[in-house]
């Protein structure tokens, strides 16, 4: 649950300042609906597996840590744990090129919209949310927004909804049909769907 927490600042002329922030999960997701939706069939089979496939690993490496995230009461660690829900879903474990861009071209690929400017919109976002990513882990910047944590759960979320849930990505069962599809994307600039 959400909860108040108490920060003391000292000010550079000595005085205490004194407030409390919000920490915690900041939306609950309802579990009733999750039921309902057509990817939690999908993951009770893939959680019943006895092995399962490349890419359901890659998707359940993500619904954990976007679960770790949605628990995590720290801002700066949900902050980060989202994003590496979507890395682990959507790079591979080879990957060589900026991680950045290519996870900002990936989600604007799966859900930027209909046009250029709302695929331009995602990419903008998703790297501004990644450098705050990289503040975070190397320069020990732990100061997130809140606007800032819920944009990147709300791509994990529907990131994690968009394959579960939408074809062609519920009918996938290997990474290679997923990076297949990423790389038609791109090759067609876009138009393929399939």
């Amino acid at each position: 649950m959400p909860q108040r927490e108490f920060v003391l600042a000292i000010c550079e002329d000595g005085r205490l300042t004194p407030s409390f922030r919000r920490v915690g999960p900041g939306v609950p997701i309802a579990i009733g609906q999750m039921g309902k939706r057509k990817g939690f069939l999908r993951v009770s089979e893939m959680l019943g597996a006895e092995s399962p496939t490349d890419l359901e690993q890659r998707i359940l490496a993500s619904l954990q840590w976007a679960g770790r995230a949605q628990i995590e009461a720290r801002r700066e660690e949900a902050f980060l744990l989202y994003a590496i829900a979507l890395e682990s879903l959507l790079l591979a474990r080879d990957t060589k090129t900026e991680i950045s861009q290519r996870l900002a071209i990936r989600c604007a690929q799966l859900g930027g919209g209909p046009t250029l400017n709302d695929k331009k919109l995602v990419v903008e976002q998703i790297l501004s949310l990644y450098q705050i990513r990289s503040d975070i882990v190397h320069s020990g910047n732990f100061l997130v927004r809140e606007d800032k944590l819920g944009l990147i759960r709300t791509y994990a979320v529907l990131t994690l909804f968009l394959i579960l849930d939408s074809e062609p990505f519920c009918l996938m069962r290997e990474v290679w049909e997923l990076e297949s599809w990423f790389q038609i994307q791109l090759l067609s600039g876009g138009v393929a769907r399939t």
